[in-house]
């Protein structure tokens, strides 16, 4: 799987230009959401699951409203992949970035402040 092998290019994103352009959701944009979420579900490298979750943030807030919510119903599907990668707080980074893909998610309000209480010293800074 390539998402256990090489550190994904930070740099310059696999999905960059292909499922967005900058804040611009191109048309594969809920298909990349659906292969992001289910690559993270399985995925080992620390890098790639950051990166995974740096995508998934892009294209569940992009420009295209309608599309970015599209994106966040297929992330909503997988919510137990973000709450365990916050349980497992194998990289304060990937839990920021599912802490902040659950925050948009006003059903987990209650849940994610649980979560919250059990993590916040483990968090970013600008999440305590």
């Amino acid at each position: 799987m390539l998402a256990d092998g090489a550190d994904p290019d930070l740099e310059n994103g696999w999905a960059e230009s292909h499922a967005f352009i900058q804040s611009n959701l191109m048309a594969p944009a809920v298909a990349t959401t659906s292969i992001a979420m289910a690559t993270l579900a399985t995925a080992s490298s620390l890098a790639w699951r950051r990166q995974l979750l740096r995508v998934l943030g892009i294209l569940t807030s992009g420009d295209q409203d309608d599309t970015a919510d599209v994106c966040l119903d297929v992330v909503r599907r997988g919510t137990w992949i973000l709450y365990e990668e916050l349980a497992a707080m194998r990289s304060n980074l990937a839990a920021a970035g599912a802490y902040d893909l659950l925050n948009m998610m006003d059903e987990q309000k209650d849940r994610l402040r649980g979560y919250h209480a059990v993590v916040r010293d483990q968090l970013p800074p600008d999440l305590r």
